[in-house]
């Protein structure tokens, strides 16, 4: 299995370039691309979900399809991994029938390990949700 993302801590901020994260327990992530397993029942049609964040004005209903990537938490550059057991199941999403489409929003400036870099938002395709890890015995 090849990665396909790498999600690393990031302050931002809507005015200006923020400082640098300072130590927390937020965890990078290596993500794969995945899919409902063949054999097993497909992802449910009709869910929605309701959110809303600081890159929105209004609430905002999603139509959240299936799986997109599963993302574990890694250690970067023997760096600590603080919360092993809580890995991200991503879904593609999309506004639902009738939602407002997305309303770009720029600057947002950002800073990590990286560096610093001014973005703008494209448009929201996929729905992160925290999941716990549980081994089978």
């Amino acid at each position: 299995m090849k990665p396909d993302l790498l999600y690393v801590p990031t302050s931002k901020s809507l005015s200006s370039s923020p400082p640098l994260p300072g130590p927390n327990t937020v965890d990078h992530y290596k993500c794969y691309k995945a899919k409902v397993t063949s054999g097993t029942p497909k992802f449910p049609r009709g869910i929605q979900v309701t959110v809303t964040d600081q890159f929105r004005l209004t609430l905002g209903t999603f139509d959240v399809v299936k799986p997109k990537h599963l993302c574990t938490p890694v250690s970067v550059n023997n760096g600590v991994v603080y919360n092993q057991d809580v890995h991200l199941v991503c879904y593609g999403a999309k506004p639902a029938r009738g939602q407002a489409k997305h309303a770009p929003r720029s600057p947002v400036y950002v800073h990590n390990e990286f560096g610093t870099d001014t973005l703008a938002t494209v448009k929201e395709n996929e729905l992160c949700i925290p999941s716990l890890k549980t081994v089978l015995p």
